[in-house]
């Protein structure tokens, strides 16, 4: 899944529910309901750590590219049809397109706040803004030799819910992760040593996110 196709489908959703009888029923966000929910998308370094290391310019970055496949989960409970609080599990792995034992794995684990606008009528799109703290886990992998940090997160986006029906809706999200990250690995030893350098890093990032999911809606008040 690419950022064109992710595009397609939100112009096609909003385009969907600004047609009259071109969707399904009308839907509302309702109040003491728990939403939970799968998602995929692109995940956007804002410079792979190891390209920063191996200083490799346009041929290709040393330890993942700056585009990732993401994947995970989210699991939500609102209080009222405008505020909900989120947990939200993803992972991402990156690995050289040269060097297939370099490697640069990322998860991360938030908790968000999101609030929802128009949700005073029955509708099928309702877009939203979020934001929270979290854990972040990175590690590098160089041959046999990794090395792990971890380390806290901030998170902040929006995006919106198109309902397919009363109970089950698709989400459209993008989000910006600031975080710290210090790795320091010594060079690795044999031949490989000139192509591959130690890496010191010791610096602060902010990725992008964009993703769809599915997500079902269970429970509250109708």
């Amino acid at each position: 899944m690419n950022l064109r196709r992710m595009a397609a489908l939100g112009v096609f959703l909003l385009v969907s529910a600004a047609v009259p009888g071109a969707s399904p029923a009308l839907a509302e966000v309702r109040p003491k309901s728990f939403e939970f929910g799968i998602f995929a998308g692109n995940y956007n370094f804002d410079t792979p750590f190891l390209f920063l290391a191996g200083g490799r310019g346009d041929s290709g970055s040393l330890g993942g590219s700056r585009l990732s496949q993401f994947f995970g989960a989210r699991l939500g409970y609102n209080f009222t049809p405008h505020w909900e609080v989120e947990l939200t599990y993803g992972d991402v792995s990156s690995r050289d397109t040269r060097y297939r034992d370099v490697k640069h794995d990322l998860t991360n684990e938030e908790l968000t706040v999101t609030y929802n606008f128009l949700t005073t009528t029955q509708r099928k799109l309702f877009p939203y803004v979020t934001g929270g703290m979290g854990k972040l886990t990175n590690k590098i992998t160089v041959f046999s030799d990794g090395t792990v940090d971890k380390t806290n997160l901030v998170t902040a986006g929006g995006g919106f819910r198109y309902f397919v029906n009363k109970t089950m809706a698709v989400r459209v999200d993008g989000r910006w992760n600031t975080y710290s990250a210090r790795f320091d690995i010594p060079d690795p030893d044999g031949p490989i040593r000139n192509i591959v350098p130690g890496i010191f890093i010791d610096d602060r990032f902010t990725d992008f996110e964009l993703t769809v999911g599915l997500f079902g809606i269970m429970g509250g008040k109708k």
